[in-house]
Parts: structure tokens; C-alpha cells; sequence
């Protein structure tokens, strides 16, 4: 316990003390030369600038004394510190505070003492400036007031000494940092500039201060810089501000600049960072990406122009008259294709969803198709292994909804492989019932359930993961890439729905999840096409139709779809002949190859609408699955987008709806 009185503020005047960061510090000459003007001033032999912190007093300057500090509990600048002006002591011996002071009774005898305090803006104490006598006596007016004005001059340096160590170390920072720190003017010089300029761009400081600044931007950056600087002379703060620099070897620099105006002296504090190698790195990133989508779009253009022949023309062989082993044979190639599709579409889709650029379309459809079509495309994968596949729909599900078909499909597909395939007997179940129904939006959940080997509870979360499945041991038994699941989950997630597992080892597995939709009132429109070799259909009797393809085995399979259906087909092997026969005959509907030697897709169909002038419908037909290709496509001109492999019923329903619509418009 203290036994020596404290100021009110003694807490905050002793934090005050230590931030000046001067306590045991080094003598320095301007505080001397203080103590010896108010020595000389006060005519005494000892002077000192006495600061006082928690248990003692620190002589920062001292005049005829060797002490370097005493106790604060004996010291008289304890009660000096207290006072607002100078505490003046004339003889101590009389004094019943300092009268048996060891600094009185012993060495150095004081026999006089005049303590101004060091008070700052705030009004603590951090000390005093006092002198002292070996002899009693009394200071003038005058001498108290010098004491005084000496005392607040002591203040101010120490002020000082701590701003100027604070510019210092602002200095050193300046001087070390490895971003360029500069102030500039609104005129379009540099003023200061720090070594990392030199550095980065090459230039001498000299150089950069000597022409404005704007000289040394890229020439195409000149206006954004300037309309920059306007903004931050009107006060406005610059933050994320790219341009680019010239170096002094001719190079460029990528500059992200943090800048703000001071007003009072209309000078620019700027902070700049070489983001070349991030620019780089990021060119180099999209150039990747860019490599990765080129790759990925020649990859399904190869694989799926022989795989539309193959479906297309498996399909077409279902139909003849095959004996038992034939049909086995064709239903497994059958099988085989559309499971090397799904795997096409699953890798396309997984970058395509990394990238951000899948995106959901909305239109009307049924529900209930789409489950029969599920069960369909896997009813000879689960004949073939004896499971029995079965479906239930609620009887409240609405005709039609809005939403992407497509994509439940796909999501409903691979799920259903996945039972199939993990499933070596006994059944699999698909249900779809509606989970909450607001009038306009319907929430509806979908069921897949299996009686397979199960999945063990800790190995569900990684199930979603790609290229993973639950056990090595499944990959080499079932086989599968594991993009599947991967896929399912990113889907729902896409919808904005959920999607939960539950299982039981050896017992089987069922995959529940939710998708949002819409309410419609329109009904959904399906013209199923007969496909039988005795009955030959007449949906497209009396249309004359132009087939832009360059493949061979496309040509033929689209040719008999369409020859079957009763339309007349020309050929053309590329959009330079496409657009010659356009201009001699008369079609109802062109079925247009996108990719081709000599005369693409893309460009045969712009001359056809900006040179002839047709309004016949233009259908798109592409072995690409690119992001923005539809778009692009219908932009260009066309009337509508197929991918291959088409079905005989997708190529047949769409020229009809569309030459049906071009009749429609022209006899009205």
C-alpha cells in the first residue's frame, strides 16, 4: 500500500506516462539545455526534470546531481504533481512533510525546492521541472513564472519527441515496406514516393517526381486514371483502383491502388500493389478454363455423334423383327450407350456447375412423363437382373408444372442406375408426392428406394463427394466413376431443394429429395411417335425438309426418321450448299448442323436471314452441350436447339411444332 497521496487521475496520468514511451531513455541535449536555463534563471545549484510513474521519481535531465532517480514515497515532486502551479518548499526543516526526508536529514541536504508541474492538454501531471537549493530561500515573481514557462516548455518537447519518434518510425515503414506508399498531388506530380516504386517499375525517385504521373500510366488506363483523380480532388475515396504503370524497361505493371484525399492540404495518400502475377496467373487460370470448356465440348461433339447413330439406330433396330438373342444383344448395346451418354452429360455438367454457368430452364411439363420415362429407359437393366421396378405418384400432383425437366430426369436417372446397379435382388421403388402445396407453388419430394447392400452411416457424406464411393471395394465389384451422386446433390441443390439418404447396410438404401415448382394451367402437349416397322407414321406428310449434316452415319439415321414420318429430305453437307439449295428450292423447315467443314451452323444460317430473307424454321442440331450455344443460336436466327443424340420423337414434335407455328403466322 502507497504511503504517499495520488492525484484523482492517477491511473490515467500514469498510462499517459508510459505512452510517451521517454521513461529510461537516453540524456538528450535540447532537456538539458532546459535544466541549465532554469538553474541559471532560479540561481541553484540543482536542477531536474523529475518524471514520476508508478513507485518513483526518473530524472529524464539532472544539473548537479549524479542520482539517476529516488523513491517516489521520499520524494518532494509527489506532492508537486498534485498542484496545478509551482509548489515552492523555502526551507524544509520547518516544513512537517519534508522535515525528517532522508534527502533533507542526508545527501544532498535540500534546503530549498520549487516543483513546476508537467501538465499536459489533458491537465496530468506526468512530472515536474524543479529546482533545488542546499540553503533556504525564496523565488521572485518573476523566477516562479520563468519556472513555470520553462516546465511547459519541457511538456511540449516531450510531446514533441514523441511525435517525431512516431514520424520516425512512419519514416522507417515508409522506407521498408514492400508496397508502394506515396502522396501526390491533385496537380499530377509525386511528391514522396518510397523505394518499393523503384524497386517494382525501375525508375529513380527523381525520374517519377519529375513528370506527372500520367505519363508513366498506359495510355488506354489515361481517361479511367484521370476521371479518378477528378473523384478524389472532390474528396471521394479510392479503393480497388486498377491500372497499369510503364517500367523503366518497357514492361507494365498491373497496379491496384487504396487511396485517400486530405482536404486541408489537397494532397493524395496512396497505397499501390503489383498485381501483375495475380493478373497473370488469373489470364493463365481462364485460359485453363477456356482450354478445359474447348476440351470438353470436342470431347461431346466426338462422343456424341457416334453415340446419336448408335442410339438411334439400336432404337430403329428394336423395332424390326428380331429373334430372342438379336433383341438381347441390341437392348445391351442399347443399355451400354445410354449409360456412356449419362457419364458424357455427368462430366460436362460437373464443370459446367464449378464454372457457375448451369443454368435452369423453365418450361411446362408433366410430372408423371417424366417418372414413366425413368422407368422405361431402366426397365431392361432391371429385367436383366431379375429386380423389379415399380412407381407411385400422388393423385392430387398437378397436370403440368414449370420447371426443368432435363434436370429432374438426370437427377432421377442416376438415381435409379445407382439402385439398379447396387441392388443384386429384390426391387426398387420411385415415388413423387407433394410435400406442400400453396396454390401457385407446389413443394414436391421424390423417392428413390432400393432393397440393395446399403450404406454404412458413416461413409453417407461421402458418398456425394466426386470420384468416390463408399467402399474401394464397390468401384472394383460395380464398377462406376462416382460422379453421380456428385451430380444429384449439386442439382437439388441448384433447385434450392433438399436431399436426404437413409440406409441400412445389407438392407438397402432410399434417397428422398425436394424440388420447388410452379403451377401451371396449360396442359402438356405429347405426341408420341409410333415406331413400328409395319405402321408408317404420317406426321410429316407433304413437308419438304433441308438436312444440313456432314456426318455420314447421322445423315442416314436422320434421314430415315424423317423419311418415316413421310417428309421429303435434301442433303447438304455443309452450310455453303445448305444456303445454294436454300436459294434454288423451297423447303418448310431447315435441321441445321452446327459444327461443319467450310461453312458452319452459325454462319449458313446468318446469310440465309440477312441475304434471302427467309422466315422458314431454322432447327439447330448439335453435338455440342455448350453453355450459351442455345442462346447463341436462337440469337443468330435460328428457330430452336436439339442436342445429339435426338430422339425420332424430339426431332419429329419439333419441326412440327415449329413449321405448324410458320403456317399458322402466314395464313394469318
Amino acid at each position: 500500500m502507497t504511503n504517499y497521496p495520488l492525484p484523482k487521475n492517477e491511473e490515467q496520468r500514469i498510462d499517459k506516462l508510459h505512452s510517451y514511451n521517454i521513461l529510461d531513455t537516453d540524456p538528450e541535449e535540447s532537456f538539458d539545455d532546459l535544466t541549465k536555463l532554469a538553474a541559471q534563471i532560479c540561481d541553484v545549484p540543482i536542477c531536474l526534470i523529475s518524471l514520476v510513474d508508478e513507485d518513483r521519481q526518473w530524472f529524464k535531465s539532472r544539473v548537479g546531481l549524479d542520482a539517476k532517480e529516488t523513491s517516489r514515497d521520499i520524494s518532494f515532486c509527489q506532492y508537486a504533481i498534485m498542484e496545478e502551479h509551482v509548489l515552492e518548499v523555502n526551507d524544509p526543516l520547518n516544513d512537517e512533510r519534508f522535515a525528517d526526508n532522508p534527502l533533507v536529514t542526508g545527501d544532498p541536504s535540500i534546503r530549498f525546492y520549487a516543483g513546476a508541474p508537467l501538465l499536459d492538454e489533458d491537465g496530468l501531471a506526468m512530472g515536474t521541472l524543479c529546482v533545488i537549493d542546499q540553503k533556504p530561500k525564496e523565488l521572485t515573481k518573476d523566477q516562479k513564472a520563468a519556472l513555470q514557462f520553462i516546465a511547459n516548455s519541457v511538456i511540449r518537447m516531450i510531446q514533441l519527441r514523441k511525435k517525431n519518434e512516431e514520424r520516425s518510425q512512419y519514416a522507417k515503414f515508409f522506407e521498408m515496406s514492400l508496397d508502394m506508399l506515396c502522396i501526390a498531388g491533385t496537380d499530377g506530380f509525386f511528391k514522396e514516393l518510397n523505394p518499393a516504386f523503384t524497386k517494382i517499375l525501375g525508375w529513380t525517385e527523381e525520374e517519377l517526381k519529375s513528370k506527372p504521373f500520367l505519363e508513366f500510366v498506359h495510355p488506354d488506363d489515361a481517361v479511367s486514371t484521370l476521371a479518378e483523380v477528378d473523384k478524389l480532388a472532390r474528396g471521394a475515396t479510392t479503393i480497388g483502383f486498377i491500372n497499369r504503370y510503364k517500367c523503366q524497361d518497357g514492361n507494365w505493371k498491373w497496379m491496384h491502388w487504396n487511396c485517400q484525399p486530405v482536404a486541408e492540404t489537397g494532397e493524395l495518400f496512396a497505397v499501390a500493389h503489383d498485381i501483375t502475377e495475380l493478373k497473370e496467373a488469373n489470364e493463365m487460370a481462364r485460359r485453363s478454363v477456356k482450354a478445359k470448356d474447348s476440351f470438353l465440348a470436342n470431347m461431346s461433339h466426338e462422343i456424341r455423334t457416334p453415340l446419336n447413330a448408335i442410339i438411334g439406330f439400336t432404337d430403329l433396330l428394336q423395332t424390326t423383327d428380331l429373334n430372342e438373342t438379336q433383341r438381347k444383344y441390341n437392348q445391351t448395346v442399347s443399355i451400354a450407350s445410354d449409360n456412356l451418354l449419362m457419364l458424357v452429360n455427368n462430366i460436362l455438367d460437373i464443370s459446367k456447375i464449378e464454372s457457375g454457368k448451369l443454368e435452369l430452364e423453365k418450361r411446362s411439363f408433366s410430372v408423371k412423363k417424366v417418372l414413366d420415362d425413368v422407368l422405361r429407359i431402366n426397365s431392361q437393366a432391371a429385367k436383366g437382373k431379375g429386380i423389379k421396378l415399380s412407381s407411385s405418384i400422388d393423385h392430387e400432383m398437378p397436370e403440368a408444372v414449370i420447371g426443368d425437366p432435363s434436370r429432374l430426369m438426370q437427377i432421377l436417372l442416376n438415381l435409379m442406375g445407382n439402385a439398379i446397379k447396387f441392388t443384386p435382388e429384390g426391387n426398387v421403388e420411385l415415388k413423387a408426392f407433394i410435400e406442400k402445396d400453396t396454390g401457385n407453388d407446389v413443394l414436391i419430394k421424390f423417392s428413390v428406394k432400393d432393397t440393395g447392400i446399403g450404406i454404412p452411416p458413416e461413409k453417407i457424406d461421402m458418398i456425394f463427394n466426386r470420384f468416390t464411393q463408399a467402399e474401394s471395394s464397390t468401384t472394383r465389384k460395380y464398377g462406376g466413376t462416382g460422379l453421380g451422386l456428385s451430380i444429384v446433390k449439386k442439382l437439388v441443390e441448384l433447385h434450392d431443394g433438399d436431399l436426404i439418404v437413409k440406409s441400412t447396410p445389407d438392407q438397402g438404401s432410399e434417397f428422398l429429395f425436394t424440388i420447388p415448382y410452379q403451377r401451371t394451367n396449360s396442359s402438356v402437349q405429347n405426341k408420341t411417335t409410333e415406331t413400328s416397322n409395319k405402321i408408317i407414321n404420317s406426321y410429316l406428310d407433304g413437308i419438304s425438309i433441308l438436312l444440313v449434316e456432314d456426318n455420314e452415319y447421322n445423315q442416314i439415321l436422320a434421314t430415315t426418321y424423317l423419311e418415316r414420318n413421310m417428309a421429303k429430305v435434301d442433303l447438304a453437307v455443309n452450310g455453303e450448299i445448305a444456303f445454294d439449295m436454300a436459294l434454288k428450292n423451297e423447303y418448310d423447315c431447315i435441321i441445321m448442323d452446327l459444327q461443319m467443314p467450310i461453312m458452319n451452323g452459325f454462319e449458313a444460317t446468318k446469310k440465309i436471314r440477312n441475304e434471302l430473307h427467309l422466315d422458314i424454321p431454322i432447327i439447330a442440331c448439335t453435338a455440342h452441350s455448350l453453355v450459351g450455344e442455345k442462346e447463341k443460336s436462337i440469337k443468330i436466327g435460328m428457330n430452336d436447339y436439339i442436342t445429339k443424340p435426338y430422339s425420332e420423337e424430339e426431332l419429329i414434335n419439333t419441326i412440327l411444332t415449329h413449321v405448324t407455328q410458320v403456317r399458322k403466322m402466314r395464313s394469318n
